[in-house]
């Protein structure tokens, strides 16, 4: 492997470490009521967020992977669109995960909530993903299926409240 090669990879690794932390906080920035729902429906049976999210992430993947075959300027993309949406909504929960586990982390001198919060708890969440072996192919992929589980959850839980 060549120097540029490891460069490369180095610094893919290196922006995709900086662009989850950015984009939770964006949107949270956008949607704060939703990633506040979200926040405190995060810490409360995650195993059923777990199994809402799973049959999503399955069901995008395979039509995902269906609609791949498509010819090519249709299927390309009804496939980027398609995984750039879903993402955006698993980290809409997402963000409600790392919200509530910048909470726990909160040191009592930082009394009001407020960004500090979303950033303690991205950067451990996005650390964690930099773990090799573990954190790529089980951490990452758990988060995301979470992600989807508490942003139907949250979804259903403000119609059920309304």
């Amino acid at each position: 492997m060549l120097l540029a090669d490891t460069m490369a990879v180095v610094f893919s690794v290196l922006g995709v470490c900086l662009t989850f932390p950015a984009f939770w906080l964006l949107l949270y920035g956008l949607f704060p009521r939703l990633v506040s729902s979200a926040a405190e429906l995060a810490p409360i049976r995650r195993w059923l967020a777990f199994l809402i999210g799973l049959p999503i992430v399955v069901t995008i993947t395979v039509v995902a992977g269906l609609a791949s075959k498509l010819p090519e300027p249709v299927g390309g993309l009804f496939v980027i669109a398609l995984i750039s949406v879903s993402l955006t909504l698993a980290n809409l929960g997402l963000s409600g995960l790392v919200l509530e586990l910048g909470r726990r982390l909160r040191n009592s001198a930082w009394q009001p909530e407020s960004a500090k919060d979303m950033l303690t708890g991205s950067f451990v969440l996005v650390l964690s993903f930099v773990l090799p072996v573990v954190g790529w192919f089980f951490l990452l992929p758990v988060a995301i299926t979470l992600g989807f589980g508490i942003f139907v959850r949250t979804l259903f839980m403000k119609k059920a409240k309304a």
